[in-house]
């Protein structure tokens, strides 16, 4: 049914074609028991998503490619960890499984959450609004890095494990940032500031990373982004405008410090929102001792070192600087220093 020569070069083209899928999801689903109306194609993503109408019930189907094989272990384990009664709102896991085909083909089935993501909803959220779904978000987060990691064995690790992947990212850090180009094809960075982030990690950043203890490591989501949040209206009956229907898409999740959350919610939910981020923060760390709590670890180093720590160890950290750097700063290319990154990046 579906090919066996797949790589990130071609999948662009098939992740989007219902026509190739349309086979695999009906033979998934009639497994299943569930008779199969129509099929559209989800946003695109690393996976191949699917909203499947089967009669008066709404599904999502997301089949993983085999480059993408860690990121179905993870949702897997997420959701079957958590389930059946969630500690925070995420889709229900209807069944998991392989689809045995050219080459195996790992699924998921999940019921369809209603919402409309926060990026579609941007120009019309006040900053009230920001606010008010930042505050939602954090308590649900702190529900999340509250839970047993030991519940998901597929992803925990020991803190020994998770510094010897971050002191790597920090060695690997310069060079992908070496890579990032303006759209002329000009170094995004110059190489004065190249070597001075360089320095921040060798310093800075590799005594941030020292610093973290086996308390700090918590199952985190690591992708709460615009995208990844639904809300719903609330009632006219309620001082309440939005409520955060869903948190979905745990391809990315793992068992790291805390710190490590905050860098997609920061940059990409609430777009680097200084109001919205402190007020998250506030609820998460009401009845939770994880992630920038007052006064835990500022002895030491400042809440600023900390979170620029974990943006460039972030493995997406490039597409962070760039993006960032291209909606914030102008002209591109023409940082003359690290204070002048980190002023963008983490605004004092």
């Amino acid at each position: 049914m579906l090919p066996s020569d797949v790589s990130w070069t071609n999948w662009n083209k098939l992740f989007l074609d219902t026509s190739v899928w349309e086979a695999p999801v009906r033979h998934v689903l009639s497994d299943l028991g569930f008779s199969v109306s129509s099929i559209e194609a989800e946003f695109p993503g690393t996976s191949a998503v699917f909203e499947v109408q089967c009669g008066i019930r709404s599904l999502i189907v997301k089949f993983f490619p085999p480059m993408a094989h860690r990121d179905f272990i993870a949702e897997r384990s997420v959701y079957r960890a958590l389930s059946p009664a969630p500690p925070l709102p995420i889709p229900r896991l209807v069944a998991t499984g392989t689809l045995h085909d050219a080459i195996d083909w790992p699924y998921l089935v999940v019921e369809k959450n209603l919402g409309t993501a926060v990026r579609d909803l941007r120009d019309q959220l006040s900053q009230d609004d920001l606010v008010d779904i930042a505050e939602q978000v954090g308590v649900h987060l702190r529900a999340l890095h509250s839970a047993d990691r030991n519940r998901v064995p597929e992803l925990n690790r020991s803190i020994a494990e998770w510094k010897a992947w971050a002191r790597s990212r920090l060695q690997a850090v310069p060079e992908e940032l070496a890579r990032v180009a303006t759209p002329e094809g000009k170094p995004l960075l110059p190489a004065s500031t190249l070597a001075e982030v360089t320095d921040f990690l060798r310093s800075m950043g590799t005594a941030v990373i020292s610093s973290m203890t086996e308390d700090d490591l918590s199952l985190i989501h690591a992708d709460v982004t615009e995208d990844h949040v639904l809300v719903m209206p609330e009632s006219a009956q309620t001082p309440r405008k939005y409520r955060v229907e869903t948190i979905f898409d745990f391809g990315d999740a793992e068992v790291a410090p805390v710190y490590y959350e905050w860098i997609p919610v920061w940059f990409s939910l609430l777009r680097q929102n200084r109001g919205a981020f402190e007020a998250l923060l506030e609820r998460h760390r009401e009845e939770s001792h994880l992630g920038l709590r007052p006064g835990h670890r500022h002895a030491r180093f400042s809440e600023r070192n900390i979170l620029l720590t974990f943006t460039f160890v972030h493995r997406f950290s490039a597409a962070i600087v760039k993006e960032t750097l291209s909606r914030e700063y102008e002209p591109l290319g023409k940082l003359s220093s690290f204070s002048d990154l980190a002023e963008v990046l983490w605004p004092v």
